[in-house]
């Protein structure tokens, strides 16, 4: 279920766990920041363009596209491509570290 209460089936894939929780852990701390009403992080990795190294392919499955980078690669929605494609080279405490800002 998504923060519009609306079901997806197979929204991402991704080729290592690490992936997984990286995607995972956005997602929820970006749904978490909005409703205490912090300052969105995905505008400003949106703003950069696609991470250099990293390859956006289209797929077969409307609204989603495909990341190639050098951490693996990863199907996700569309709508976060950009944004997603700088969390593929980045570790979970850099990841952590983005989060936290702005809200001690």
């Amino acid at each position: 279920m998504d923060d519009r209460n609306q079901r997806r089936n197979n929204l991402a894939r991704f080729s290592t766990f690490d992936l997984v929780e990286k995607y995972l852990v956005w997602r929820w701390s970006s749904i978490t920041r909005s409703a205490i009403g912090a300052k969105s992080l995905g505008a400003q990795l949106q703003s950069l363009g696609t991470a250099p190294g990293v390859e956006i392919i289209p797929t077969e499955r409307e609204g989603a596209v495909e990341l190639h980078g050098s951490t693996g690669s990863a199907i996700v929605p569309r709508s976060i491509a950009t944004i997603f494609s700088h969390l593929l080279s980045k570790s979970m405490d850099e990841i952590e570290q983005m989060i936290h800002e702005g809200l001690r």
